[in-house]
C-alpha cells in the first residue's frame, strides 16, 4: 500500500517512483494502471505487475466499493468501463483533457454539451461525439446520475504523505473499511425501507444471539431479497410473460410487493401484528423493518419484549 500511495501521490524526490513512472511511460500511466488493473505491455514492467497484483488482491479482500465508480477512474482504454472501451475516436476526448470519470459530472448529473464546451473548450463538431459518450455512460451505469463514489481505501491512500505510513495501513487492513452488511443496507434502501444507522447497528450487534437460528436470519437479510424468484425477476429473465403479482392484484411483483406491499400480504401482516398485540400485550407494529428484519430498537419496551418480538416476527 505504501508503494501504491507513492503512485497516487508521486514526489519528485522519490527516485524509485520516478523510475517506475519512466518504465510505465509516464507518471499518468503509473497512476491509471491502479484503476485499469493492468500494466503496459512493455519490457521491464514485471515488478510493476507484481505490486499491482498484490494491490488488487488487497482491494478484493478489504473493499466492497467498486473502484470502477471512483471519480479518478480513467475513461479510456479501461477494462472496467466496457461501454466506453469500444467508443471510436477516444483520442479526441483525451486531447481536450477529458480523462477521468469526474470530468463528466457536476451537481446535476451528466454534464450538458454546453457545460462540457465551457469546461474543455469543445468545438461544435464534438456534438455528435458527445451524444455517443452520453449513450455509452447510460449503458455503463444505467442512468445519467452521478455514480462516482470514492472508495474508503482510495481515500486513505490519497491522504497527504503522513508519518508512519506502514502503521496506518496495517491498522486499516486489520479493521473493516465498511460497516457490516453494507451491501445489504444499500439493497434494502433501494426498496424504500428507511433504516437508520442505529437500526443496522442493532442488527449487526445482536443477530447472532437474538433468535434460535441466527444463520437463517443472516440469509434473510443478506441474500433473500435478491435470490427469491419473484414474478418480476422471472419476467426480466424471460421466463414469465409478465411481472404481475400471482395473487391477481395487478401490481408488479418484485420482492417488496410479494413479501409486504401486496394487499393480500398486508392482510396477513395485519393479522399477525394484531394477534401478537392482543395475546401478549405488546405493541402492534406493522412495518417491513420489523416484520422482515426484526429491528425493534426504537420501541420503548424492555429488552426481553424486543427479543420476543424478534422471534415471533421472524418465525
Amino acid at each position: 500500500l505504501v508503494h501504491v500511495h507513492d503512485w497516487l501521490s508521486p514526489v519528485s524526490a522519490n527516485a524509485c517512483t520516478t523510475t517506475e513512472g519512466a518504465i510505465a511511460t509516464s507518471m499518468e500511466t503509473l497512476h491509471n494502471m491502479i484503476y485499469r488493473g493492468k500494466v503496459p505491455d512493455r519490457p521491464g514492467t514485471s515488478m510493476l505487475a507484481t505490486s499491482l497484483s498484490i494491490f488488487r488482491y488487497i482491494v478484493t479482500k478489504t473493499s466492497r466499493h467498486s473502484w470502477s465508480t471512483s471519480p479518478n477512474n480513467p475513461l479510456w482504454f479501461n477494462p472496467t468501463l466496457q461501454e466506453l472501451y469500444s467508443l471510436p475516436d477516444t483520442k479526441r476526448w483525451y486531447s481536450k483533457g477529458v480523462k477521468y470519470l469526474c470530468h463528466l459530472y457536476n451537481a446535476q448529473g451528466f454534464k450538458t454539451f454546453h457545460q462540457m464546451s465551457l469546461d474543455f473548450d469543445l468545438p461544435r463538431s464534438y456534438l455528435f461525439h458527445y451524444y455517443q459518450l452520453r449513450h455509452a455512460i447510460r449503458a455503463q451505469f444505467g442512468s445519467l446520475k452521478d455514480p462516482t463514489n470514492l472508495p474508503p481505501l482510495e481515500r486513505l491512500l490519497r491522504q497527504p504523505d503522513p508519518n508512519k505510513l506502514v502503521s496506518i495501513y496495517y491498522a486499516a487492513l486489520t479493521t473493516d473499511f465498511n460497516p457490516r452488511f453494507s451491501r445489504a443496507q444499500e439493497k434494502w434502501a433501494s426498496m424504500d425501507i428507511s433504516l437508520t444507522e442505529e437500526d443496522w447497528t442493532e442488527f449487526s450487534d445482536t443477530y447472532k444471539t437474538m433468535v434460535i437460528s441466527s444463520g437463517d436470519r443472516v440469509i434473510q437479510v443478506k441474500f433473500f431479497h435478491h435470490s427469491h424468484l419473484t414474478p418480476a425477476r422471472l419476467y426480466k429473465m424471460g421466463l414469465k410473460p409478465s411481472a404481475e403479482c400471482f395473487h391477481g392484484c395487478g401490481g408488479e411483483a418484485d420482492f417488496m410487493h410479494c413479501f409486504w406491499t401486496c394487499p393480500l400480504v398486508q392482510d396477513f401482516w395485519v393479522e399477525v401484528g394484531s394477534f401478537i398485540s392482543s395475546a401478549l400485550g405488546l405493541p402492534n407494529i406493522i412495518h417491513p423493518k420489523n416484520g422482515l428484519l426484526g429491528i425493534f430498537g426504537d420501541l420503548q419496551i424492555s429488552s426481553q419484549a424486543k427479543r420476543l418480538l424478534r422471534i415471533l416476527y421472524f418465525y
